[in-house]
């Protein structure tokens, strides 16, 4: 009898530490700022948090009767066509991603979750909106790009010089 009750007290601390556990892990994705999602080996999504859905201004029913492929326009291959899995890209990649009538660049990260041999895997993906970062990066190029022009082209002697009079650049 002592030896079942502690079974069973074992198996109640347990529960509840898986149940804290879980508690945590869906507090953690819930409250990122940030594009958080899992999604099968063939691209149907089965968990997300809500800036995920705010990222590709869809409702809850609408991404989870969509694909990974479809929000992304990316159609990498999970599953080869007999069946078997074949491993995501590692490391931050840039997808431009069609969301309603702009485009929005998403900076991402998906990494394969361990399964059973058996089963399929599934993937996690992070990802950070940088759509301003881009728009940002691109207006300082073009605007180098038309200060050197500028630089290089005025018919009038030009030169740029540093705190010590030391002549940088000139025309």
């Amino acid at each position: 009898g002592g030896y079942a009750q502690h079974g069973i007290n074992v198996r109640r601390r347990s529960e509840q530490a898986v149940r804290v556990s879980e508690k945590k892990y869906r507090t953690l994705i819930q409250e990122a700022l940030n594009p958080i999602f899992v999604f099968d080996s063939h691209g149907q999504f089965l968990d997300f948090n809500q800036s995920t859905l705010d990222f590709f201004e869809l409702d809850r029913d609408q991404l989870l009767n969509t694909t990974y492929q479809e929000v992304t326009a990316q159609y990498p291959r999970f599953v080869k066509l007999n069946g078997s899995a074949i491993a995501a890209e590692h490391g931050l990649t840039e997808k431009d991603v069609v969301v309603g009538s702009t485009t929005k660049t998403l900076l991402l990260n998906i990494v394969p979750l361990s399964t059973e041999p058996d089963n399929l895997p599934s993937y996690f993906g992070i990802g950070q909106d940088i759509t301003e970062r881009k728009l940002f990066q691109q207006n300082l190029e073009f605007a180098h790009k038309e200060l050197t022009q500028i630089f290089q082209t005025a018919s009038s002697a030009m030169r740029l010089i540093d705190r010590d009079f030391r002549v940088i650049k000139i025309n």
